[in-house]
């Protein structure tokens, strides 16, 4: 892929990065990913994705008493 960046006066053209850039940069990113890893345990995620699921289920029911409530207004009102 090739980037033009141009000015005012006449476009420039700027080279992908070289395959020893782009393997610094991999390598680079492969260690902050394995740094990350090491901090965390699957006990930690396991409890952040069931506290995740509970706080979505907390949303669902909010959701269902809005929607209910929003039914019980559009809903005809008998005549008395």
């Amino acid at each position: 892929m090739v980037d033009i960046v141009s000015d005012a006066q006449s476009p420039m053209v700027m080279s992908e990065p070289s395959p020893a850039n782009k393997a610094a940069e991999y390598r680079q990113q492969a260690e902050s990913i394995r740094a990350i890893a090491r901090q965390i345990s699957l006990l930690d995620t396991k409890r952040q994705l069931l506290d995740a699921a509970q706080h979505l289920e907390v949303l669902v029911e909010e959701e269902e008493r809005r929607a209910k409530y929003a039914a019980a207004q559009l809903k005809p009102k008998p005549d008395v």
